[in-house]
């Protein structure tokens, strides 16, 4: 066989070489195999995850913000870490993220800045953060102040959300299909949270993100259409 028929064949069979077949394995069970239905599927796949970290993104920076906020002192001197101020409420996993936010804010020679340290923490510690280990210690006070728009103000009702949305995040972060989800329940509990944070910011993404992300609806064949 010559290396350039050898080169055709290849060519032929990129998407295996790519992407590996394990992973096209759920996109080709949603369209029993056909090839260019799994690349559409694969390629829309790519634009919802897309369009949703728009709105995780800006969830992750409204939600990290009003805890810092609330946390913060009304008397307090520029660069005030209130993290260092609950340090003993923090569990093991959360003093470690913490550590290694530091050393990469170090890293990028930036030490002992605050802000630089913030945006280091990971979507998960703020979700921590929110558990029902800091009941007591953060929220019994504070949590009305975080999340003004919450008519029921409970804490567990966030939790549950925000942990849904991280998840999400996790998934698109490491290219996972999200087709096979309801992204319009996703998408209208992310909304749901950032109003919850601030009306205002909800009203401002609705103007300016995708209010639609794509999907795949399932019609009655065994092959899904795309909206």
């Amino acid at each position: 066989m010559s290396s350039a028929f050898n080169r055709v064949v290849q060519k032929l069979d990129w998407p295996a070489s790519v992407f590996t077949p394990a992973r096209l394995s759920q996109y080709q069970a949603a369209m029993n195999g056909d090839p260019a239905g799994v690349l559409k599927l694969y390629s829309l796949n790519l634009q919802a995850s897309a369009e949703m970290h728009l709105w995780l993104g800006l969830l992750e920076i409204t939600l990290r913000n009003a805890l810092i906020e609330t946390l913060m002192p009304v008397e307090r001197h520029e660069g005030f870490d209130p993290l260092l101020s609950i340090w003993a409420d923090l569990s093991p996993a959360e003093k470690g993220a913490y550590k290694k936010a530091q050393n990469q804010a170090a890293t990028k020679a930036k030490p002992g800045n605050f802000n630089a340290l913030i945006t280091e923490l990971p979507f998960g510690f703020w979700r921590s953060l929110l558990s029902s280990k800091h009941q007591t210690s953060l929220w019994v006070t504070n949590f009305r102040w975080a999340f003004p728009g919450l008519r029921q103000k409970r804490r567990a009702t966030v939790f549950s959300a925000v942990e849904s949305a991280v998840e999400l995040r996790n998934r698109i972060a490491h290219h996972e299909p999200i087709f096979n989800r309801h992204l319009g329940q996703d998408l209208a509990q992310v909304q749901q949270i950032i109003g919850w944070i601030s009306p205002e910011a909800l009203a401002w993404a609705r103007a300016n993100l995708p209010c639609e992300v794509i999907g795949v609806r399932w019609g009655e064949g065994e092959n899904p259409t795309f909206t």
